[in-house]
């Protein structure tokens, strides 16, 4: 059985996600409860790279609405830095795509940002570049350097790789789980 346990932030409770039999069982503090597979209608997986300073994600909604945000994100306290928990979070997910389309072969699976990371991260990335040209240019028509917009500049340059990235994936995809899969196993 392959058991995945996070705290997505401080302030919330531990969770705990397995599956059981023909079921997604989970436990959200003192809470706890069961999603049959067959009752989960999307599925979306947001995959990071390692180093990146987001997490990876794995989004389940069932019938009734209700949605399963698991992530690799492990966050044990308010002045402790969070961990990637990403070799339970792989796993867990490996299982539960194997099982998932046996049980509901009409469940949406799809691979990436959501659609709403998508666009905000575009945004941001046209914010970060008319900040940087247009301070950049205005500097130029006044013939004076301002270092504190350059470094203004240059922290929101740093953190433009990140959201380029996101905004590069062009939004959630159809994910195929068994191509997926084969392609973890190889």
């Amino acid at each position: 059985m392959t058991v995945h346990e996070f705290r997505p932030g401080p302030l919330h409770a531990s969770r705990s996600y397995h599956l059981d039999g023909d079921a997604l069982a989970w436990r959200i503090g003192t809470r706890s409860g069961r999603i049959a597979l067959g009752d989960i209608v999307s599925l979306r997986l947001n995959l990071t790279p390692a180093a990146s300073q987001f997490h990876s994600s794995c989004v389940i909604t069932d019938r009734s609405g209700q949605r399963h945000a698991i992530t690799e994100a492990h966050k044990p306290g308010v002045f402790r830095d969070a961990k990637k928990r990403t070799e339970s979070f792989m796993a867990f997910t490996r299982a539960l795509l194997t099982a998932l389309p046996g049980a509901n072969p009409a469940a949406a699976l799809t691979i990436g940002p959501s659609r709403t990371d998508w666009i905000t991260a575009v945004i941001v990335l046209v914010i970060i570049a008319a900040i940087s040209i247009g301070g950049i240019a205005i500097m130029a028509v006044h013939g004076r350097i301002a270092w504190s917009a350059l470094a203004f500049i240059g922290v929101l340059l740093a953190m433009a790789p990140g959201f380029w990235a996101m905004a590069r994936s062009g939004g959630p995809k159809p994910l195929d789980a068994k191509a997926w899969l084969e392609a973890q196993a190889a």
